[in-house]
C-alpha cells in the first residue's frame, strides 16, 4: 500500500523516457514536439485545479480518527487515479500528473488508515 505512489511515479518516469524517444524520432521533422512544448494547455490547468480541490476535500477524512471510506473503495480509487496520473503523463500534462499523483497518494493514505482500523477492530 505504501509503495503505490512510489511505483506509480517510477513507472511514469520510465514510460516518459521511452515515449519521448519514440515521438522524437517520428515527429521531430514536423516540429510537432517543439510546438507542443511551447504551448500552454488550459486543460492541464483546469484538470489540475479540480484535482487539487479533491485533495483538499479529502483532508477531513484523512484527519478524522475513525470515519474512513470502505477499504475496497479506497484501493480502487487509488488504483484508478494512478492510472489517470499515468495517462496525463503520456499526454505531457505535468500539472495534471502531479495533482493526480497527490490524489492517488491521498487515497492510499485513506486505504492504509482503513486497513489499520479493520485490523485493530476484529
Amino acid at each position: 500500500m505504501v509503495a503505490c505512489p512510489i511505483v506509480s511515479f517510477a513507472l511514469l518516469l520510465g514510460y516518459d523516457f521511452i515515449h519521448q524517444r519514440y515521438h522524437d524520432g517520428l515527429l521531430a521533422k514536423s516540429g510537432y514536439i517543439v510546438r507542443r512544448k511551447e504551448m500552454a494547455m488550459w486543460q492541464d490547468t483546469v484538470i489540475a485545479t479540480i484535482q487539487w480541490l479533491f485533495v483538499v476535500a479529502l483532508i477531513p477524512a484523512i484527519l478524522h480518527p475513525t470515519q474512513k471510506p470502505p477499504l475496497w473503495s479506497s484501493v480502487m480509487t487509488a488504483a484508478l487515479m494512478g492510472l489517470l496520473s499515468f495517462t496525463f503523463w503520456t499526454l505531457h500534462l505535468v500539472n495534471a500528473t502531479l495533482s493526480a499523483s497527490a490524489v492517488t497518494a491521498s487515497w492510499c493514505v485513506l486505504a492504509i488508515q482503513r486497513w489499520k482500523i479493520e485490523k485493530a477492530d476484529p
